[in-house]
């Protein structure tokens, strides 16, 4: 089975959801290069990243700094844990972004791990960002980090569990 088949999850109801593959090639890797203009919060100066999927990541994407510098960031399809999740973006984002619709995008959440969990390799429970997600236009490469004024949305949502899709 190539590595796009696997490239997501099943939502609640039983659909498979696959919002990596245009993000990564069939090998797992991504063969282009996303450029966030304004960078990322903490991190100004770091504006190129490259997308990783593969089994052990699963269903986290890992976001890498092209860089000399070591930088990554563990990712997640927020509807993967929060069914509902719909953040509104500003015509400024859509400006920014190059696009007309929010269903063009691909929306990301950093994961938050506590040390002592990546020590013992326990990645099925953590917090997700949701009120500051990563919103990427595939089609032109370009991202932004956006952050969301929703009370709703206010808190790190916590998450247990994950399956990864098999």
């Amino acid at each position: 089975m190539s590595k796009i088949n696997t490239l997501g999850y099943f939502d609640t109801k039983g659909n498979k959801k696959c919002p990596y593959k245009d993000l990564v090639s069939d090998r797992g890797i991504s063969e282009k290069v996303f450029y966030f203009p304004d960078g990322l919060p903490g991190f100004k100066e770091n504006k190129e990243f490259a997308f990783v999927f593969n089994d052990n990541s699963n269903p986290f994407i890992l976001m890498n700094f092209c860089g000399e510098i070591k930088l990554s960031f563990m990712c997640l399809d927020p509807l993967f844990v929060l069914p509902g999740y719909k953040p509104s973006l500003t015509s400024e984002d859509k400006l920014a972004l190059n696009v007309m619709s929010a269903k063009d995008l691909v929306f990301l959440a950093i994961v938050k791990i506590d040390k002592e969990n990546i020590t013992k390799g326990i990645f099925s429970e953590g917090d997700l960002i949701i009120k500051s997600p990563l919103i990427i236009n595939p089609q032109n490469y370009y991202g932004k980090q956006i952050v969301i004024d929703n009370a709703e949305y206010s808190e790190p949502y916590k998450f247990k569990d994950i399956k990864k899709m098999e």
